[in-house]
């Protein structure tokens, strides 16, 4: 009977091995992503994140450990909105979007990239998708193609990164300065974007220099009486021409725990005449039970017809609580044949 019992304990104790050899932890992830668009707007306006939770999992193994976060673990039904927007040509945004992601399985990793430089400085042309990269010729002061601007990474220890995106549905409408009267009224253009139950995936966090478009349709110009406004427009002015339709190109990149610096130089961007520039590096602070990690990602975006462009910086930021090692198939099917084999002796034993 004793030996009986040592087997039980020696079987026991496979068990417990093959379960600490798995190669993965199952942890529950709350977290928020933030989708600026620029100096002034964060999309969804209300609450002004995404918020996400449910269950990743991280690749067992030394710091720093690869995550990856499955299908819709991020969703927002935003509702509508209707907010003044500060800067030189902006009046005011309305939306109605409605967000979800990733759309496809995030995947971060530390270590060299394959598809990207681990840092570089890359300035944007007129070309859709292209640039001038990975070093800009140029330096801080450079304007670009045509589109001006530069996106700046700068690696942290970890090289740690990757791509994940978010699909945002529904529209809305922005609204932008688009002349004088000549007798102290403003004109102001209002373009909608969006609608008809249409997704578009963000260029954010996207692969390295993921291109992406979003269609602003022909509005109407109204005319403001007495200037632009303050605030939101309480009281739209009559109607009086047709605007023409926008297109914004955007450039995105992938997310990093390093430094991601977006910088607009000059006076053409929605931002005051002494430009933009954003700047904010990420953070790893995972132990082996858990913990906090911040990744950025840069973006450019060229408005065509108005010809400015605006850069813009998102954040994910996560929290991972302790979990229990989820047993890899290995260690499964090690556990299967040792419960067979276990029962097995038993039976023997009865039966002799």
């Amino acid at each position: 009977m004793i030996k009986r019992f040592q087997v039980l304990g020696t079987i026991v104790l496979l068990l417990v091995l093959a379960a600490s050899t798995a190669s993965a932890v199952t942890r529950q992830m709350s977290g928020r992503w933030l989708l600026n668009r620029g100096p002034t707007v964060d999309i969804p306006v209300i609450p002004g994140f995404i918020p996400g939770m449910g269950t990743v999992n991280e690749v067992a193994g030394a710091h720093p450990r690869a995550l990856t976060i499955p299908l819709a673990r991020f969703s927002e039904l935003g509702g509508g909105a209707l907010f003044p927007l500060p800067g030189v040509t902006l009046v005011q945004l309305s939306t109605m979007i409605d967000a979800m992601g990733p759309q496809s399985v995030g995947m971060f990793f530390g270590g060299m990239k394959a598809s990207r430089p681990n840092n570089f400085a890359w300035c944007p042309n007129l070309v859709m998708g292209g640039g001038l990269g990975p070093a800009c010729p140029n330096g801080n002061a450079n304007a670009g193609i045509g589109r001006p601007g530069i996106v700046r990474y700068t690696a942290g220890p970890n090289i740690y990164g990757g791509t994940m995106q978010l699909l945002l549905i529904g529209g809305g409408e922005v609204s932008v300065t688009a002349g004088t009267d000549g007798m102290g009224g403003a004109l102001i253009l209002h373009n909608p974007f969006g609608g008809g139950g249409v997704s578009n995936d963000q260029e954010a966090g996207g692969p390295y220099k993921n291109t992406g478009t979003v269609a602003l349709m022909a509005g109407d110009i109204t005319l403001q009486v007495g200037g632009v406004p303050a605030g939101i427009v309480t009281m739209p002015g009559p109607v009086v021409a047709m605007g023409p339709a926008e297109l914004n190109l955007t450039t995105g990149f992938p997310w990093t725990t390093g430094m991601v610096q977006v910088t607009n130089p000059t006076a053409t961007t929605i931002a005051p005449p002494s430009g933009t520039m954003l700047t904010l590096t990420g953070f790893d602070s995972r132990g082996m039970g858990g913990g906090h990690i911040v990744m950025v990602s840069g973006n450019a975006t060229k408005r065509t017809a108005a010809n400015n462009t605006f850069m813009s910086l998102d954040v994910l930021d996560l929290t991972l609580d302790a979990a229990v090692p989820a047993m890899s198939t290995g260690a499964f099917a090690t556990a299967a044949a040792l419960v067979v084999l276990g029962a097995g002796y038993f039976l023997r034993r009865r039966l002799a």
